[in-house]
């Protein structure tokens, strides 16, 4: 492996599982391991376009043929590519290092699919680039997620207890310890549906893809019962067991409970709270709430987590992290971590049981030297 320079400038992307664009963050990296710092020097959301549709079909576990999916795996990394390269021209900076996610398109550990053609990004980039960061957990009987929370603790690190939440398709919270007792009591898991279910219900009962911004939720009236049916319904396994969330869990047999509901907006708003309700019971009592990912946009979701949540513990996210930025400044952090040799999973998290045997993630080891020149002719 080569060693890192002191001071790195990281890209991190990260797509998630609702599938609604890609997010490129560009961090600089100073100092090594755990006790590395952060800077954000920009953040970037690109629309998929018509990727979109056949990645969700294929999440959707639609079948494809296998050249129409390497096709689609080889465009995926052209776009990675592209959004990249603008974003690093924008910042005036070169990488020494790219972590990519991939879109997940098939979670059930021991099994899990990330698609993306890293061919692309080694085309276009000649620095290292890291990819299938979940491969070692799974390798080693993990769930291979949530793998956010040990650069959440170095993202967000804090003298008071934090839950750092991300509203996205799921909702997984990373609980980081008081920063002086440092990351060993670090816990994190998978909670619930949350962006899956609220979208399915926009689309049955507002024919749009969402309810943008929560508006319609936010004028309607919550039926308490059907909201605790649907807490029972929500709340993941328990922290004892570790068990992420993924393919056929997005909670979409919910609806049926919400059909005696006329209205659409107290169906969507019924379902934002029994959301609310059991990422509100996950929490810590003392801790400090940080929400991010696109979840922090649906003003009835932030509502009704103020309602179940203890007084004052909502805590505006750091301003240097824009919200829609986190999950891929977090999976940059993960590659300069694992570039560290540290590894970025924890047993109390993934429940990963044996010792790590191998540098996380697939590396891509860029060769130093100039690549101005022409390569040499071969005779045939």
């Amino acid at each position: 492996m080569i060693a890192p320079p002191k001071r790195r400038i990281v890209v991190g992307t990260m797509t998630g599982t609702s599938i609604d664009g890609l997010d490129v963050a560009v961090i600089r990296v100073t100092g090594a391991g755990l006790e590395q710092s952060i800077e954000l020097l920009g953040h970037a959301h690109t629309p998929l376009g018509s990727l979109g549709p056949p990645l969700r079909d294929l999440a959707g576990q639609v079948p494809a043929t296998t050249g129409a999916i390497a096709r689609l795996a080889h465009d995926f990394g052209r776009l990675h590519a592209e959004a990249i390269r603008t974003l690093l021209d924008r910042c005036s900076v070169s990488p020494d290092l790219i972590a990519v996610h991939g879109q997940t398109i098939f979670h059930a550990p021991p099994f899990s699919w990330a698609l993306l053609d890293p061919a692309p990004l080694l085309a276009a980039f000649d620095c290292n680039v890291v990819t299938s960061l979940r491969v070692n957990d799974l390798a080693q009987a993990g769930q291979g997620a949530p793998i956010t929370p040990l650069a959440d603790w170095v993202l967000f690190r804090s003298e008071r207890p934090r839950g750092i939440v991300n509203l996205g398709g799921f909702c997984n919270v990373s609980h980081l310890p008081a920063a002086q007792q440092g990351p060993a009591n670090l816990r994190g898991r998978d909670v619930c549906a949350c962006n899956h279910p609220l979208d399915a219900e926009a689309r049955r009962s507002l024919k749009q893809p969402m309810d943008r911004n929560g508006a319609s939720a936010l004028t309607g009236t919550v039926d308490a019962a059907i909201a605790g049916r649907l807490m029972k319904k929500l709340a993941a396994p328990g922290p004892d067991a570790p068990k992420s969330l993924g393919t056929g869990e997005e909670m979409h047999e919910l609806l049926a409970e919400l059909e005696r509901l006329e209205q659409p907006s107290d169906r969507l708003a019924t379902l934002v709270d029994a959301i609310a309700g059991v990422i509100a019971a996950e929490m810590e009592p003392d801790e400090a709430v940080l929400c991010f990912g696109g979840g922090s946009r649906n003003k009835a979701l932030q509502a009704a987590l103020a309602r179940h949540l203890p007084a004052n513990a909502l805590e505006e996210p750091p301003l240097d992290m824009d919200v829609h930025a986190r999950e891929a400044a977090a999976i940059g952090v993960l590659g300069a971590l694992a570039q560290d040799d540290i590894g970025i999973t924890l047993p109390s998290v993934t429940g990963r049981r044996t010792a790590r045997r191998h540098l996380d993630g697939a590396w891509h080891l860029a060769i130093p030297g100039d690549f101005t020149e022409p390569l040499p002719e071969v005779d045939e």
